[in-house]
């Protein structure tokens, strides 16, 4: 998961954010936001990634109109990380990319 801002947006609307776990929003149970994210993913693969430029915001497009941005919010070191197992981990340090496999 990310030390970062995330959110899931598809091409109607943001279906669910890192700020929506733990909230109600009416509801009888708070929001689980990572078990959000794994439903409304599910299976599908990445078809793309992206890092902006100017922000180092990440992007993982999942076609269908479905996008993940992992959004930066500090602009010294390490702006955001990604933790997972197995495949490729990515790093943003500085503005500058590094990919490494654990």
């Amino acid at each position: 998961m990310f030390q970062s801002l995330w959110r899931l947006v598809s091409d109607a609307a943001i279906e669910v954010t890192s700020e929506d776990d733990g909230q109600l929003f009416g509801l009888k149970t708070p929001i689980n936001a990572a078990d959000q994210l794994k439903l409304k993913i599910g299976e599908k693969s990445v078809s793309d990634v992206r890092i902006d430029s100017a922000t180092s915001d990440l992007t993982f497009h999942f076609g269908q109109g479905l996008r993940l941005e992992v959004i930066s919010t500090y602009c010294g070191y390490e702006a955001w990380s990604l933790h997972a197992q197995g495949g490729p981990h990515h790093r943003q340090e500085r503005r500058y990319s590094y990919l490494f496999v654990a």
